[in-house]
C-alpha cells in the first residue's frame, strides 16, 4: 500500500528486523542453524545476524525450547 507521497506505509510488526518471531519461526531457525550459516538465515528471516547467534546460544526465546 502506498501513501500519497509514493512511499510505502509502515506497518508495525509486519516487517523489519525488530519484529518478534513466531514460535514456528524460532523452531525453523534452530533447525536451520544445525545445517547452515547464521548470516543466510538472518537474511531469510530479515533479522540481524547477532539475533540469530543469540537464539542459537539460547539467550533469547528460552521459553521455546
Amino acid at each position: 500500500m502506498r501513501s500519497e507521497k509514493n512511499r510505502f506505509a509502515f506497518v508495525p510488526g509486519q516487517t523489519g528486523p525488530n519484529r518478534k518471531l513466531k514460535p514456528e519461526q524460532v523452531q525453523e531457525i534452530r533447525y536451520l542453524l544445525d545445517k547452515g550459516r547464521s548470516k543466510a538465515i538472518a537474511r531469510t528471516f530479515a533479522r540481524y545476524g547477532s539475533q540469530i547467534i543469540l537464539l542459537a546460544m539460547g539467550d533469547i526465546y528460552k521459553e521455546l525450547r
